[in-house]
């Protein structure tokens, strides 16, 4: 008899605690639901502003090569109508000091198509600069985190990935410009 009813307490308490966690997460939910809407304005903010970096942690070819990456060194920088992409490393001498190349251009064509329901957006630009001309497309998520390809007219791609960011909030050490 004490069984049965130690079974029936412990059943009728597990119900309780069942029914508690279930209201716990329907708060969590909602509260992650308005949190992501706000990173999401905050990021379309900052894509309207014309003005971010995105600081690469890896890059990686159109073969699937990839590696990390010193993120003050690696970045693609929208300031208006300029655009700096750099590629480089802590220990190597290159084309820009740093152990790669940075190219300065200008946007010749801009393109930002949001998608409410997802969060997400897609960038596409293209640049003119004295090494030729670059088309990258950038996808960004609610919080930042984005991808970027660029190629350019010789077929080649470097694909960026890291965290879009405030133009003067990321720190950058840009190179020698060809």
């Amino acid at each position: 008899m004490k069984t049965k009813l130690l079974i029936l307490v412990l059943l009728l308490m597990s119900g309780v605690i069942y029914a508690q966690d279930n209201t716990e997460n329907r708060v969590t939910k909602t509260e992650k639901a308005s949190q992501t809407e706000m990173q999401y304005l905050a990021t379309e903010n900052l894509i309207d502003s014309n003005a971010f970096v995105l600081n690469a942690d890896f890059l990686s070819n159109r073969y699937g090569y990839r590696r990390i990456a010193e993120p003050s060194l690696n970045f693609i920088k929208v300031d208006s109508l300029q655009v700096i992409i750099q590629t480089g490393n802590s220990f190597g001498i290159g084309y820009n000091g740093v152990g790669g190349l940075t190219v300065s251009g200008r946007i010749t064509h801009w393109n930002v198509d949001k998608d409410v329901f997802h969060k997400t957006f897609m960038i596409r630009m293209s640049i003119s600069s004295p090494l030729g001309f670059y088309d990258i497309f950038m996808s960004v998520n609610a919080s930042g985190q984005a991808i970027a390809t660029v190629s350019g007219m010789r077929g080649r791609e470097v694909i960026f990935e890291g965290r879009l960011g405030h133009l003067h909030e990321l720190q950058t050490f840009e190179g020698s410009t060809i």
